[in-house]
């Protein structure tokens, strides 16, 4: 089994880094993923980009993915790894988890600020005029002004359970 995972602003990659580490298994970008793995079981993980679980359909050419988990901004829903699974047509034996990574504009690409700093400042006016205001949704203007990151270990729990019980 390998960790395989696509990030983008690096709170993929820090869930990624201690599920291997936690795990001993090798992690890899999906960018530098040696032709030696592909093939192997694997854990994927992405960051959420619209509903879409970045770099799936690609790890999914190489891999065998068991285990499938997006990383987003959003808060953790009793629905979320469900939506997750049917908005991205994963594979049906794909067992599918979702995690709260983060958000911070400054530490995507320039390319990336440029295209996304726009929607950003859309969604932010739409939930500043949104009437009646949510506790979420006053979070989530916090967040997408000032950034923020979520990162916790024990979102890991679970996978890490699955995953120790595989191997028993």
């Amino acid at each position: 089994m390998i960790i395989v995972y696509c990030s983008n602003a690096g709170h993929t990659e820090r869930y990624a880094r201690y599920l291997a580490s936690a795990l001993r298994l090798p992690a890899y970008r999906l960018s530098e993923l040696p032709d030696s793995q592909y093939g192997k079981d694997a854990v994927f993980l992405g960051w959420i980009n619209n509903g879409t679980l970045s770099g799936y359909l690609s790890a999914l050419s190489k891999c065998n993915i068991l285990y499938a988990v997006g990383v987003g901004m959003s808060p953790e829903h009793p629905y979320s790894a469900t939506s997750l699974f049917w908005e991205n047509d994963l594979e049906s034996e794909t067992r599918t988890f979702y995690i709260r990574g983060g958000f911070d504009i400054h530490l995507l690409s320039k390319k990336e600020q440029k295209i996304i700093s726009p929607q950003v400042v859309e969604l932010i006016d739409e939930l500043i005029t949104k009437f009646p205001q949510t506790e979420e949704d006053r979070m989530m203007i916090r967040n997408l002004r000032d950034g923020f990151d979520d990162f916790s270990p024990d979102k890991l729990s679970l996978l890490i359970d699955c995953l120790r019980n595989e191997d028993s």
